[in-house]
């Protein structure tokens, strides 16, 4: 017997920023977008990155936030609402205090997913990507602020998938900042030998023919910017180039805050500083993969959580910790 959809909701904690998807979803794992939401909030910091600890502020800061999320699920009317945390999280030794702060709070389970968990539900979701039904390879990547899963995906074989830290966010923190140029030529050598040692240690299949989507917010702001920049449309730019995310790390360069804000309107402030970082990231593995193009993709891992309330049988099991 099919049942009628459920009205659900997905919290994603990131690094940088926590969002929500509402959804419908039914038993079959079909997820049809009813509304997105969010807040920033960075929780990676230079103080994070040394002492692995989310400040009281920060934890009040997103206390808020959720409170304002979690309001909205419930004019909604969804029947379920999970929270989820990746990197930022994860990876601090206060994650347990976040977690009972947001049950006290929300009565709310939070659920820490580990990076390998983060991978492996965002490429559920990405199979709901009508661009690539039917396809029997791709790969893909979700580039956030504390960290890059990246998803390679053969019909016949099983999904591979692995989580690193080389997000925009912590790549950016572990190097001083010059205030007067965000990322200069010196620092963008040493960043392009971390990311190449991190990606060498991958098996990912490298092959130009295979096709590759990427998501996350970066992404998304990367398509908002060629979009004007080639006074094109936002829809039809869905293909982005390895020769334009170069050009992209070399305007980059050398460059102040303010002067990447000048130069790039439709960036938000708040990702200003860790732009010209996630630049170089996706450049270093476009080339490690041998890609000329990726093609920009919203199935994340909100959806690929939602996809998995559907099935009312197995619950919440499938966001158990794995390893």
């Amino acid at each position: 017997m099919n049942l009628p959809p459920r009205k659900v909701a997905v919290v994603d904690i990131g690094s940088n920023s926590t969002k929500v998807l509402i959804a419908l979803v039914n038993t079959n794992g079909e997820v049809v977008k009813v509304r997105e939401d969010g807040f920033s909030c960075r929780l990676i910091d230079k103080g994070n990155i040394s002492s692995a600890v989310i400040s009281r502020e920060k934890r009040k800061e997103l206390l808020s936030g959720l409170s304002r999320l979690l309001k909205i699920c419930t004019q909604e009317g969804v029947s379920d609402a999970v929270l989820v945390a990746t990197e930022a999280i994860r990876t601090s030794l206060n994650a347990d205090e976040i977690e009972k702060d947001i049950f006290e709070n929300f009565s709310k389970n939070l659920f820490v997913l580990s990076g390998k968990k983060e991978a492996e539900l965002i490429a559920q979701g990405i199979l709901l990507e009508p661009q690539v039904t039917g396809q029997e390879n791709f790969q893909a990547f979700d580039l956030g602020g504390g960290s890059l899963e990246i998803i390679d995906f053969n019909k016949n074989s099983q999904i591979v998938t692995k989580s690193l830290r080389l997000g925009a966010l912590t790549i950016k923190e572990k190097f001083s900042i010059n205030e007067i140029k965000i990322l200069d030529e010196e620092m963008a050598k040493n960043i392009n030998g971390q990311i190449s040692s991190q990606l060498n240690q991958t098996k990912f299949r490298k092959d130009s023919t295979i096709p590759m989507l990427g998501l996350g917010g970066v992404v998304y702001f990367i398509r908002k910017i060629l979009s004007a920049k080639n006074a094109i449309n936002f829809e039809e730019k869905k293909e982005i180039s390895y020769d334009e995310i170069c050009e992209l790390t070399h305007e980059s360069l050398n460059k102040s805050l303010l002067e990447i804000i000048n130069r790039f309107p439709d960036l938000p402030r708040d990702r200003a500083d860790v732009f010209p970082f996630a630049c170089l990231v996706i450049q270093g593995l476009m080339k490690r993969l041998s890609k000329k193009s990726f093609f920009h993709s919203t199935y994340n891992l909100r959806y690929g959580v939602a996809s998995n309330l559907g099935n009312v049988v197995q619950g919440l099991s499938f966001l158990a910790k794995s390893k």
